[in-house]
């Protein structure tokens, strides 16, 4: 049974050895990658994934909280175990436990922080290793393309946590692949709350890594100014702060200026 050998797994994270915990993220992994292929087979059980599933947090608690390991070796072999496990259990399970993530990650940021001192890189897995924004991107991303508003609120708010824990370095290789589908959402129809959250994530990006995004200026710039006319007061505060952060990247402050004078004398602007 995949499912009980979960907490085995996770006790040696608890070690203070570094070795010992650098040896359970490469068992980690390989327990999942192995599980990936097991889980597959006829011959097991129907309900073995699920059974997985519902014990998997206590060991991606562990690897999760890795992530804000001094050590490289360490933090190298969790960020392996948290990609076999993307690849042994589909995303649309793993944004089921999107709350978890975010939690444990900031939990893990807090720590690090009060603990360890870590103020400027709390989680040195995303601010140093690529690799581990890419492990966890997939859930956030299903969530915000394809959740209810709530979840899609929860992934925007999550993908703006992310962002402000990782760097210019590690956000490179996926800022446009987080920034399309922000924008896309920004624009349908969703509630204020929707709308504030995906505003607040982009403004993560530009306050991180400006450059990244400079491509999409013309549809940011849109966005944001769509945003200072709409009724929720959270959005247009939040419209207010991205267009802040986008202005030294316009190369066309008059259109900049036009935005922001439509959104103050337009037939649609809000009151106050």
């Amino acid at each position: 049974d995949a499912s009980a050998a979960v907490g085995p797994l996770a006790s040696p994270f608890g070690a203070g050895s570094l070795e010992l915990r650098r040896d359970a993220g490469t068992l980690s992994a390989a327990f999942f990658d192995a599980c990936d292929t097991r889980l597959d087979a006829s011959s097991a059980a129907a309900d073995a994934r699920a059974r997985l599933l519902e014990a998997a947090p206590a060991l991606l608690r562990e690897l999760l909280g890795q992530l804000a390991e001094a050590d490289d070796a360490v933090r190298s072999a969790a960020i392996s175990g948290l990609e076999a496990y993307g690849r042994a259990v589909d995303v649309e399970a793993r944004a089921e436990h999107l709350d978890f993530y975010r939690a444990t990650l900031q939990s893990a940021a807090s720590d690090a922080r009060l603990r360890r001192k870590q103020v400027d890189e709390p989680l040195p897995g995303l601010a140093r290793d690529p690799r581990g924004l890419k492990a966890l991107l997939p859930p956030y991303l299903h969530a915000l393309l394809h959740g209810a508003p709530d979840r899609r609120e929860a992934a925007a708010l999550g993908l703006a946590e992310l962002a402000r824990l990782a760097s210019p370095t590690t956000l490179k290789p996926v800022a446009v692949k987080v920034a399309g589908p922000l924008i896309r959402v920004g624009g349908d129809r969703f509630g204020g709350e929707v709308k504030a959250a995906v505003l607040a994530a982009l403004a993560a990006l530009l306050e991180v890594g400006p450059a990244l995004v400079k491509a999409f200026v013309p549809q940011l710039q849109a966005t944001f100014a769509k945003a200072l006319r709409d009724p929720a007061r959270d959005v247009r505060t939040n419209g207010v702060t991205a267009l802040g952060l986008l202005a030294p990247l316009s190369t066309r402050l008059d259109a900049l200026v036009a935005d922001l004078a439509a959104g103050a004398t337009g037939d649609d602007a809000p009151d106050a």
